[in-house]
């Protein structure tokens, strides 16, 4: 099925400005929710990536990163911004903490309503929540990308500010 269940297709993946940004076996340590790269990363193999994740349902609700990420692979990925989700409610990255996020058909019914999600390839739906910030090890290879937790986006307007950084590709 692959990014949810409907039937539009998925926008083909379109190659980012800078040289394709994969790493085979990165020097990156599991720091969990830590946003930043252990010492042994030098800032000049990080590369930066911006994104604008809209609410909409245009391309079916996610939007393509740019970014070609491999298996191992440790991105950072922060957001701001702000989107509607209809019936004038308005959520930030982090998604809404209270009983208006209890749509039960989200793409992650656990995570807040609203939030900012992502998944690595356009085949599956090994959906994860980012919120406002997150480091991901990726878990597959394929295109990023990101979209919003929520049912519907017929109603739904804004966007995301999303920032990505990257360990670059090593020769």
């Amino acid at each position: 099925t692959g990014l949810g269940s409907t039937t539009q297709p998925i926008p083909a993946p379109t190659p980012a400005a800078s040289p394709q940004l994969i790493a085979s076996e990165p020097a990156l340590a599991d720091t969990k929710e830590s946003l930043s790269f252990n010492s042994k990363v030098n800032p000049s193999e990080v590369a930066t990536i911006d994104a604008n994740v809209h609410a909409d349902g245009k391309n079916n609700g996610w939007t393509n990163s740019g970014l070609i990420v491999t298996k191992g692979q440790n991105l950072l990925i922060t957001a701001s911004g702000e989107v509607t989700l209809g019936n004038n409610i308005s959520s930030g990255p982090k998604g809404l903490s209270d009983e208006r996020g209890n749509e039960k058909d989200k793409l992650i019914p656990a995570e807040p309503m609203g939030g900012l999600v992502g998944v690595i390839g356009d085949d599956n739906d090994d959906f994860f929540f980012i919120g406002a910030a997150k480091h991901v090890i990726a878990k597959r290879g394929g295109v990023l990308f990101l979209g919003v937790n929520e049912e519907s986006f017929t109603d739904n307007s804004g966007s995301f500010n999303v920032v990505i950084r990257v360990e670059k590709l090593k020769p």
